[in-house]
């Protein structure tokens, strides 16, 4: 199972995600580090938990429609790792203007796609690049400004996004994330029965329990941030995740 950390950045720095008060989000404080830059931080995941991939939410991206290009391109350059973002592509132009950065894979959110076409679009035109669908749901309902979306549950819009040939999908809980409240399962495990595609969750993880819950459904991955900097999970039981067969 694929373990994957995340960095929220906000005007350059990381920030501490918390169930999606974005305006309330204050800088990063790690019991690992004691640093706001993500290069440095980067490099530390690396280090500490030899981690190879990683998840980049760019916040005035997603809020502003203003991709930190610069901060991204160092993130990519740093450590060997497999980066994919969440920089609030709706289009085929903002989608070309992300590669240019270096990602592995290229995130995009129900949050802030408009229509469903812009998605085929994106797929078609990101240069063998993965594309990543991301359910992002709050209070257990979809975010989304997409009509084709809006009011639609969680397991249809993963229908709809396989149907656009993304290669991977993300549930994404905005209403847990950073909160350590642990996960639910039942959505996930829902998209798992109708879906035949990798499934990356995130949002509430607080213990190596969690992650062993969403393994036994089939999850793929799991996205971890808050744990890992209140140091409560340790590279000893990442490794044991990722070694079981």
């Amino acid at each position: 199972m694929r373990v994957i950390p995340v960095i929220d950045i906000m005007q350059g720095k990381v920030v501490h995600a918390i169930k999606g008060y974005r305006k309330e989000y204050l800088p990063l404080s790690s019991k690992i580090l004691d640093t706001e830059d993500p290069v440095e931080i980067v490099s530390e995941l690396k280090r500490r938990f030899e981690f190879d991939e990683l998840y980049v939410a760019d916040l005035d991206g997603i809020m502003k429609d203003e991709i930190t290009l610069s901060v991204l391109c160092n993130i990519c350059k740093t450590g060997n790792l497999k980066v994919m973002v969440d920089a609030g592509v709706s289009n085929a132009t903002k989608a070309q203007a992300l590669l240019s950065s270096g990602v592995a894979g290229i995130i995009v959110g129900t949050e802030t796609l408009e229509n469903l076409e812009d998605l085929l679009t994106i797929v078609n035109s990101s240069r063998n690049i993965p594309v990543i669908g991301s359910i992002d749901i709050k209070d257990g309902k979809v975010l989304s400004k997409c009509g084709g979306l809006s009011g639609v549950s969680p397991t249809r819009v993963a229908e709809l996004f396989k149907d656009c040939g993304v290669e991977q999908i993300m549930l994404l809980d905005i209403s847990r994330v950073g909160s350590e409240s642990g996960v639910k399962i039942d959505v996930a495990k829902s998209i798992l029965n109708k879906v035949s595609l990798p499934l990356l969750v995130g949002g509430g993880v607080s213990s190596l329990k969690d992650i062993f819950a969403l393994r036994a459904i089939g999850v793929s991955g799991v996205l971890v941030a808050t744990v890992l900097h209140n140091a409560q999970l340790n590279k000893q039981e990442i490794d044991f995740v990722r070694n079981l067969k």
